[in-house]
């Protein structure tokens, strides 16, 4: 391995997929999956990215690619500052 055994993401793709694939189905979670896999490149995101926790309002089932997020992370909102 060039680069070891580290993840770019967290949780790592193995878990991000089977939490989709049991959130959303089979079909639906392992194009989220694959959209994810497909992100985890050297040139590609890296950080915390969890799963939507809804699908994208535009996504069908004859588009599976819908279901991806292509680009960047589902990241938590930033926790604000106490007052």
């Amino acid at each position: 391995m060039l680069i070891g055994r580290q993840c770019r993401h967290w949780p790592s793709c193995s878990t991000y997929t089977d939490e989709a694939v049991q959130r959303f189905g089979v079909w639906r979670g392992g194009w989220i999956g694959f959209a994810r896999i497909c992100r985890c490149t050297p040139l590609g995101t890296s950080g915390i990215d969890l799963v939507c926790e809804e699908l994208p309002p535009d996504c069908a089932w004859y588009r599976p690619w819908s279901y991806g997020r292509w680009r960047g992370v589902n990241a938590p909102p930033p926790l604000e500052p106490e007052t």
